[in-house]
């Protein structure tokens, strides 16, 4: 078995990104103002994208982050992984991403697990 401490370790150091978002207790319902909210990014957010991982700070959500015409897909489609893709099950995303370090097409894996109680949407991406 892995400790704790390394396998957060192994995480944070992955050379893909590594990511999670805590989910609201009250899916379907969500607010778009406070859930979703980043829990967790690894270093390589910075490496791919120019976004330090510490500037996605725990109040940051895709409507601090994403345009308007973009941010709703995010929050639904964290709910439809919330609900409909419980771990093992996993969804699948390639889709075009563009930040001020890169341009690319990506492959995003998403699932959800609880956590002590807690809800999260689990995912990784790399280009």
């Amino acid at each position: 078995a892995i400790d704790a401490g390394l396998a957060a370790e192994l995480l944070r150091s992955a050379p893909f990104v590594v990511f999670a978002k805590r989910a609201p207790s009250t899916l379907p319902e969500y607010n778009e103002d406070t859930d979703f909210t980043y829990f967790y990014f690894s270093d390589a957010m910075q490496r791919e994208s120019g976004i330090f991982p510490s500037f996605l700070a725990p109040d940051r959500n895709a409507k601090s982050d994403f345009p308007p015409e973009d941010y709703p897909g995010y929050f639904r489609d964290d709910v439809a992984v919330c609900m409909d893709y419980p771990f093992p099950k996993i969804k699948v995303i390639t889709e075009p991403w563009g930040t001020p370090a890169t341009t690319t097409i990506l492959e995003t894996r998403k699932t959800s697990a609880t956590i002590a109680d807690q809800l999260y949407m689990l995912g990784w991406f790399a280009p």
